[in-house]
Parts: structure tokens; C-alpha cells; sequence
């Protein structure tokens, strides 16, 4: 257990899960109700849904592609999951990501039905799928397209695909759906895309920092935060000026981020280290590390703030942590 009395915040380590069909676990949402975990195995082709409380599996969700993040809509009904790539007929393994070009889809669990829904056509390797806060859109960041789907998150239909910079990755909507975020993990950029006209109206390029990877708004909105892939940095943009105004080093490779429910602390899951990180982000100082299995990729806190789950993609495990503050 590490603790910082400075800033009053204890991480320690609860239980370590695994499953036989826990096959490279990319990433772990848990749902708004804070009882149902769902990760998402990229090699294992499944979705492992587990009861909270249990921590036992209550359900598999079987995929024809490599399921890699997801988002929730309709306060958590529809669970929206993006495949990497499809595989089968027509889908001819590509070693070189760079090079591939068969656009994707993104499914859409039911979780009254219990079943896939729907398949949303998106673009070349979707990655990150976010939810705007009005629940009228779900954006899809597409890597290989270089731009962001569009889907209406009521009729399933896609709007719009919008150009934004090069590789684009994670995606964050300011609290009044007004504005997404996006970083852009190959051009070293962040576009800024007004909700409304759903048009990319700016690009952020300066001290953005190398390889920004998965970005999250404070609750006031008043500021994003986003980990820089290639440097080992936690950058603070300021929404307002629209410029990065702070940044702090943590361990090596930081990938997926979370907030906790008050917006103070952000948790950081360190690839290369095997480790996360707890940033106080008020005075962007690292106050904890703690070490997790081999390289952590995914993680969520549950709704009120007390566990962490973080997905160890070459141990094949789940390190679920219990948070105090």
C-alpha cells in the first residue's frame, strides 16, 4: 500500500483476477451504476462482463473483431465497443497497421436484451468511442482515416465523419457537449471540433507534447488532461485559452487515464513501467505509484471512486485497487 499523508490519498492493492478466456485484456469500463465491469480482450475476440462486487463473470460477449475500447449510452443500456480490425473472409491480416485500409465497425451491446444490436460502419482502426454528456452523439476516432465518426446515439446512424490530424486516438467532450477534444497520437496535435456545425475549428500544435494518446475533461470543464504516449508526460490544457499550461512526468509509456469523481486526482497506468500513477492534478505533481502486473493498457474507477481496475495486457490479468481519500 502507498500512501501520501501530504495529499491525503491511499492506493493498495485488493485482489488480482484472471479467466482462461482473458486473452490480452485491452481495456475495462465499468457502468454508470458502478455494478457491472466489461473488458475488452483484443487477442481473445471477447468481452468479459463481470459482477463488481463478486468480481466473478456474469457474461461473455463473443466478437468477429479485436474489441478494443468502449463507451456507454442511455445511462448505460447500450454498451458501444470498437473492433480494431474484423476478422475472416475478406479481412486479410495486416502485420503493418500503418498499411491497412479496410474500415471497421463498432458494435452496440444491449444490455436488457443481452445481446448485439447493431454494427456502426466506421473508418480504418477505430479506437476510442466517446459519448457526448447530452447523449445525442457517439464519436469514434478512427486511426488509419486520420477523422472521427459521428453517430447519433439514439437512431445508430452515422452523421458525419470529420478530417481531424494524423493517428487520432482519444476523444473528450467539454461537459456542455459544446466542443470535443481530440489528440492526435501522429501528428503531435489536438483538434478542436464545435459539436454544433460538427466541423474541426481548430488545431492546438504548440507544447502538446510527443505522441498524446487518451485525453479526459476536469468535472468543472475548465480544464483537459491528457497522457503523452511518447514522453512520459500528464499535459494540462486550459480550455479557455485553448493552451497546454502545465505538465507533469510520470512513468514510462502512460497510456489510458481516469478522473475520480471530484476531479482532484488522476489515475495513470504506466505501460513500460508496470505501474500507476496518481497525479494530484490542482498542483500536476505525481503523489503515488504503485506497481501493477506487465503493462497495464486500460483502466476505470467505479463510480463513487473506490476501486480501480487496470487491465495488465501481457499478464493477462485484472489489478483491482482500492482507493481512499
Amino acid at each position: 500500500m502507498l500512501i501520501s499523508l501530504l495529499f491525503m490519498v491511499t492506493i493498495s492493492l485488493d485482489t488480482v483476477i484472471s479467466h482462461p478466456q482473458m486473452v490480452a485484456p485491452k481495456s475495462v469500463y465499468i457502468s454508470p451504476d458502478g455494478k457491472t465491469a466489461y473488458v475488452n480482450n483484443l487477442e481473445g475476440m471477447n468481452t468479459l462482463i463481470f459482477d463488481v462486487v463478486t468480481r466473478k463473470v456474469k457474461g461473455v460477449i463473443k466478437h468477429i473483431g479485436k474489441p478494443v475500447e468502449s463507451c456507454f449510452s442511455e445511462g448505460g443500456r447500450y454498451v458501444w465497443i470498437s473492433y480494431y480490425r474484423l476478422i475472416g473472409k475478406g479481412y486479410p491480416p495486416c502485420p503493418n497497421w500503418r498499411e491497412y485500409k479496410i474500415p471497421s465497425v463498432v458494435a452496440v451491446y444491449d444490455t436488457v436484451k443481452k445481446a448485439l444490436v447493431r454494427k456502426v460502419k466506421v473508418g480504418v482502426i477505430p479506437k476510442i468511442i466517446e459519448a457526448s454528456p447530452d447523449g445525442k452523439y457517439v464519436f469514434v476516432s478512427n486511426w488509419n482515416s486520420h477523422s472521427v465518426t459521428v453517430v447519433d446515439a439514439e437512431t445508430f446512424e452515422v452523421k458525419e465523419e470529420i478530417k481531424v490530424g494524423w493517428v487520432p486516438r482519444g476523444v473528450a467532450f467539454t461537459n456542455d457537449s459544446r466542443f470535443a477534444y481530440v489528440v492526435n497520437m501522429g501528428g503531435f496535435t489536438i483538434s478542436k471540433i464545435d459539436v454544433d456545425s460538427l466541423k474541426a475549428v481548430k488545431v492546438i500544435s504548440k507544447a502538446v507534447g510527443n505522441r498524446p494518446r487518451h485525453i479526459v475533461a476536469t468535472p468543472d470543464s475548465n480544464y483537459m488532461l491528457f497522457s503523452c504516449h511518447g514522453d512520459g508526460y500528464i499535459r494540462k490544457l486550459d480550455i479557455k485559452a485553448d493552451s497546454i499550461i502545465d505538465k507533469v512526468k510520470v512513468g514510462h509509456q502512460p497510456r489510458t487515464i481516469t478522473l475520480d469523481p471530484s476531479g482532484r486526482y488522476l489515475f495513470v497506468v504506466n505501460y513500460k513501467s508496470n505501474s500507476v500513477s496518481i497525479v494530484d492534478v490542482d498542483l500536476m505533481t505525481e503523489v503515488a505509484e504503485e506497481k501493477t502486473g506487465l503493462k497495464p493498457v486500460g483502466c476505470d474507477l467505479t463510480p463513487d471512486g473506490g476501486e480501480l481496475w487496470v487491465t495488465d495486457y501481457s499478464s493477462g490479468s485484472i489489478h483491482i485497487y482500492k482507493i481512499q481519500y
